[in-house]
């Protein structure tokens, strides 16, 4: 028996299918663009920001009394934040987009019931793991920049509790802009209960940014004894 037969349909490619390419195009167009991109562009100022800090606090010395180096937790705590907001996206998109299909980029806008606008969020489902890809690429650059330097402090507990931010800090951008306010879409669309899951969706994020913060100001106090 056959497991599984693969028929490959030109006409579903977003450059053959002109009916796919023209709502794409549509997409492009104000005021819809500036909704569908503006969470992209707050979360760039701020993985912006977090690299800048990240990269310029690299240059200060580390600590030394009688009895203990303090070492710097800056460096590593923000390039962990942009990691997290990174990591936290492709968690998003690989979860909720991919594996439980519970909503894509614009479904509660263009709910992907037909081929053609399947495929229109499929584009910018594309467009979004494209730019956590970045993020995370930028995360890297600033880790390597901070693991470099014998001053600054390297500890599992504070990467981890910045990725916890970082991840905490995407899921309320997101759930703030693209669930509440613009209603791109729903944490699970095609649910009666959808503000629920759009709701608690923001609490989690609330409980996992306090766990991080909570790991990383360990650190902070002994720092700030300096």
């Amino acid at each position: 028996m056959e497991f599984l037969s693969l028929h490959i349909n030109p006409s579903l490619c977003i450059s053959c299918n002109k009916n796919v390419g023209s709502m794409i195009n549509e997409t492009f167009s104000a005021p819809g663009i500036f909704i569908i991109l503006l969470p992209f562009v707050i979360l760039g100022i701020i993985v912006a920001v977090c690299y800048y800090l990240s990269v310029s606090r690299i240059k200060y010395y580390r600590f030394t009394n009688a009895r203990v180096t303090l070492l710097n937790p800056v460096p590593l705590s923000f390039a962990g934040i942009i990691l997290g907001i990174g990591v936290g996206g492709f968690i998003d998109g690989i979860l909720f987009h991919q594996i439980l299909q519970w909503h894509s980029m614009l479904s509660n806008k263009l709910p992907p019931d037909t081929v053609d606008t399947k495929s229109v969020n499929m584009f910018w489902d594309g467009i979004f793991h494209a730019f956590t890809l970045l993020i995370v690429l930028t995360g890297l650059i600033a880790f390597w920049k901070a693991s470099r330097h014998s001053h600054t402090e390297k500890s599992g507990k504070l990467l981890a509790g910045a990725m916890l931010c970082g991840w905490a800090v995407f899921n309320f951008v997101e759930g703030t802009l693209n669930h509440q306010i613009f209603g791109l879409h729903n944490v699970r669309d095609k649910s009666v209960h959808s503000n629920y899951y759009n709701h608690a969706f923001v609490l989690i994020s609330i409980i996992v940014l306090a766990a991080g913060m909570y790991m990383l100001s360990r650190y902070y106090k002994i720092f700030s004894k300096k």
